[in-house]
């Protein structure tokens, strides 16, 4: 037990230090052209901190693919897990450090509430087939252009006059960004073969496992959440933490549904999928009073997910 836990926390570790080198050089890339950094937490952050989500559950779909057990569960508990620990204990963390302001709460809240429904959705029947995991990356690439429109109308940041003028070239962020995208890869690919090792030797609930992976898979968000709010750019820290929950429900369970349909059990919709909701709920209607979140509330976040967790391990 402790050699497979040990891989699954060097497995997060990978997946932390790789997401951190791809996603460094794409807030570079996006300074260097012009975009506004909250646009940058949605986007581009967003999807680089997400990495580890989209690999574990790629990495999923092509080990049962492949003909190896079905490890579904992994899949459905890494996304639940992602986003519930990011709008309750790591949204508090961060409320915590600092009083986080919201911003953007009717287009990217309601996004991120249409995200849930929509893989929910995709869900209740049991299994997520390919053409809903089509339809949940497309969906998502709507919003992207929806962001993408809105930047239009917006003053260009103070410091793209410099950026422009250095013209740094774009090769060598590309290539790092490889270099991290490679190691995330390969990172994912063990945590989810110690994972089903894990939940196969002791009979836990594979989604319970893949709770507890996106609870680690949600690390980057918090670093470069609390590492930008300690730099005063708040748009990029809130930005990241609820663009994730944008993306995790609809790129990366759809990238994984799309290489592998993904059967989802009903105790998952009944339980995981319920507390998700609810601690979503219970996240924006806090973030909606005073469009700030102050510390009293980061604790009321941080206790959602204690409650989920230990409701969680006594259903297991």
């Amino acid at each position: 037990m402790l050699l497979t836990v040990g891989w699954i926390l060097l497995g997060f570790v990978g997946l932390t230090f790789g997401s951190d080198i791809a996603v460094r050089a794409a807030r570079v890339i996006a300074k260097a052209l012009g975009v506004p950094t909250l646009v940058v937490g949605l986007t581009v952050a967003s999807v680089g901190t997400s990495i580890p989500e989209i690999a574990t559950n790629v990495a999923v779909g092509f080990d049962t693919l492949s003909g190896a057990a079905d490890a579904s569960g992994i899949a459905v508990g890494n996304i639940v897990g992602s986003c519930m620990s990011q709008v309750t204990i790591l949204l508090g963390l961060t409320g915590l450090a600092r009083g986080l302001p919201f911003q953007s709460m009717r287009r990217d809240g309601g996004m991120l509430v249409l995200a849930m429904v929509l893989m929910t959705a995709a869900s209740a029947d049991g299994t997520v087939w390919r053409w809903e995991a089509a339809a949940l990356i497309l969906a998502y690439a709507v919003y992207l252009a929806v962001v993408y429109r809105s930047t239009q109308s917006e003053p260009p940041p103070q410091d793209t006059a410099d950026a422009s003028m250095d013209h740094p070239p774009m090769w060598p962020r590309v290539l790092q960004g490889l270099v991290g995208l490679a190691v995330v890869a390969y990172s994912a690919s063990v945590v989810v073969d110690q994972g089903v090792a894990l939940a196969r030797a002791y009979s836990m609930p594979e989604t319970l496992i893949g709770v507890y992976i996106g609870v680690g898979t949600g690390l980057p968000e918090l670093a470069l959440a609390l590492g930008a709010l300690f730099r005063n750019d708040e748009g990029m820290a809130i930005g990241n933490l609820l663009g994730s929950n944008i993306t995790d429900p609809l790129l990366s369970f759809g990238a994984g549904a799309l290489v592998h349909p993904v059967t989802v059990s009903m105790a998952a919709l009944r339980l995981d999928y319920v507390f998700w909701f609810f601690a979503t709920t219970v996240a924006l209607l806090l973030l909606r009073t005073g469009k700030r979140l102050d510390r009293q509330e980061s604790i009321v976040l941080s206790l959602t997910f204690v409650l989920y967790l230990i409701v969680r391990w006594e259903t297991a």
